[in-house]
Order: C-alpha cells, then sequence, then structure tokens
C-alpha cells in the first residue's frame, strides 16, 4: 500500500518577490518481499517467528521546501530551504544470504537539512555569473537486530533468538560554493 500527500502554497507580495512553501509526505507499506527460496539448506522451515511475525515494510518520510525567490534589474536571488524526516523499519528473511534459518529486523531512522543560497545575473554585456553556496547535513540512525528464524531443534547458536545486535549513527556533511 502507497499513500502520500503534496500541498503546496504561493504567496507574491510583489512582482519581484515570490515565496513557495511546499510540503510532502508518503508512506508505503509492504506485506511479505519480492523473492522467496524455500530451500534453506535442509533446516525445517517453520515461518519467520520474528517482531511481527511476518516479513514486510513500513518506510515513511516527509519533506518540507521553502524557496524564495527576488528579481532585481541586474539578476535573480534564490534560497533554497529543504527539511526531511523519515524512517523504514523492515523484516527480512535472511536465510538465502546467510545459508541458516536468520531474520534482519532493522529501525532506520533519518533527518536532514539542505540549503541552498544561488544568485543569476542579467547583466547587460556577453558574460553572465551564476554563484551560491550549497549545504547539507543528513544523520541517520540503524538499529539491526539479527534473529534466529528456524524451529528451536536446529538452533546450532544455542539458547535464544537473538544473534546480534548492529547500531550505526551516519552524519555527512557538505559544504560546496559555485
Amino acid at each position: 500500500d502507497f499513500s502520500g500527500l503534496r500541498a503546496s502554497l504561493l504567496w507574491q507580495p510583489a512582482d519581484n518577490l515570490a515565496v513557495t512553501l511546499m510540503h510532502v509526505r508518503q508512506e508505503l507499506t509492504q506485506d511479505g518481499v519480492t523473492g522467496v527460496d524455500p530451500d534453506i539448506g535442509g533446516y525445517k522451515n517453520v515461518g519467520l517467528e520474528i517482531t511481527n511475525g511476518a516479513e514486510g515494510r513500513v518506510d515513511e518520510r516527509q519533506f518540507t521546501n521553502l524557496v524564495i525567490e527576488a528579481d532585481v534589474d541586474w539578476g535573480s536571488f534564490i534560497s533554497t530551504t529543504t527539511t526531511t524526516d523519515g524512517s523504514l523499519v523492515r523484516d527480512i528473511d535472511s536465510t538465502r544470504a546467510l545459508n541458516f534459518p536468520s531474520a534482519f529486523l532493522d529501525d532506520i531512522e533519518t533527518e536532514g537539512f539542505v540549503q541552498e543560497l544561488r544568485f543569476s545575473s542579467d547583466f547587460s554585456g556577453p558574460f553572465q555569473l551564476l554563484s551560491g553556496i550549497y549545504y547539507e547535513d543528513i544523520e541517520s540512525f540503524l538499529h539491526e537486530l539479527v534473529e534466529w528464524s528456524g524451529d528451536d531443534a536446529s538452533n546450532f547458536f544455542g539458547g535464544g533468538n537473538l544473534l546480534g545486535t548492529i547500531n550505526s549513527h551516519n552524519d555527512i556533511q557538505q559544504l560546496a560554493f559555485f
């Protein structure tokens, strides 16, 4: 199931000034995955015994963008600011990849901020100028569980279904002048 919303608002207080605000929200909910491999190396497949009982994913994202455009006789200035955040929760049977009954349970959160300031000239001569500054800061947080998804009798790792956890934090920052 996929659903989304996009709304946009334009405010033009003067002939040479425009302000546009846009918001986008979307959600994807998926039961199961696109591939199935019933051969799991001789282990008895009893179905996934993971957090929500089945493979699938829920992916939610939203973006908000503000654009301010101002024109003068010798060029135009544009500022665009975007914020974004989202979450992805997915449960995946990893038996085929790891060659034993297992599942990855992922919880990923992202946040972002992007700012661009740009000037485009409209000089009377043959030479023009395009210049600006671009800044981006995107953070993501991953919490992942690896679980045994076969029957208890064939669990050669010992007791319990939890095989391991992975936690990571990524922060990408970029700054460019042009």
